[in-house]
């Protein structure tokens, strides 16, 4: 995702914010905040057990905080798609142009998962044709509102979701962590990726209902992107 952490540090105007992280991978942007906020608190959500593993030996810092769950509309378990595939290049391209796509595949040393989803997935969508989701496995979910509760949560500076089209899911389960949020930020528009994902118009409409509005300088246009919103109460 695009936003850099300079323009989140200069809109917080501090520098020891509490974050949460949705859908935190391999810890990648994680990094990021760390390296950004000298004091900050980062609770990271991370379901799929193979980026858990790599956030484990990529993220050891006191400051951070991971929660081995998916974001959802309640607490239990649920199956999270597994996404596979390999993205085009012009690595793979040649392999394929000499029918070795195949090949390639196995001899790959990582294959992609930054795409998995509790939501329904779609492979071989439209906008990403290579995009696979051969397997999955039961994870853990957390409701928002469930989680900032029992852990006592009074304020949150900025949510940063990444979620693979389980957007809606989560926003319906964080109606009172929404209320102590000064900033979100968000995916939109994996329609054909995932079954129940958000529109643009759509994700402006619902966090307008919550109390945000828009700020178009860091957001996009296209049908696919990232918003970031303000709480019209709170910023």
């Amino acid at each position: 995702m695009g936003l850099d952490k300079k323009v989140i540090k200069q809109l917080l105007k501090k520098e020891d914010p509490l974050i949460l992280e949705l859908g935190a991978h391999a810890g990648e942007d994680t990094r990021e905040f760390i390296r950004e906020f000298k004091n900050l608190k980062i609770y990271c959500f991370e379901p799929d057990p193979r980026c858990i593993k790599k956030f484990k030996r990529r993220i050891k810092d006191n400051r951070c905080v991971l929660v081995e769950a998916a974001i959802s509309s309640a607490d239990g378990t649920t199956w999270l798609n597994l996404s596979s595939g390999l993205p085009p290049g012009r690595v793979y391209n040649l392999f394929r142009k000499l029918g070795l796509g195949k090949c390639y595949a196995a001899l790959a040393k990582d294959d992609w998962d930054y795409s998995s989803s509790i939501k329904p997935a779609v492979s071989g969508p439209k906008d990403y044709p290579w995009l696979d989701f051969k397997e999955k496995t039961e994870v853990k979910t957390v409701r928002l509102d469930s989680w900032t509760k029992g852990n006592n949560i009074q304020q949150v500076d900025f949510i940063w979701s990444d979620i693979q089209g389980a957007e809606k899911d989560m926003l319906e389960g964080a109606g009172d962590t929404l209320k102590i949020c000064r900033y979100f930020y968000t995916e939109y528009g994996e329609l054909s990726s995932y079954c129940g994902a958000l529109t643009r118009e759509e994700t402006i409409n619902i966090l307008w209902e919550h109390g945000y509005e828009l700020v178009p300088a860091h957001s996009s246009e296209q049908k696919i992107g990232n918003l970031l919103f303000r709480n019209r109460k709170l910023t």
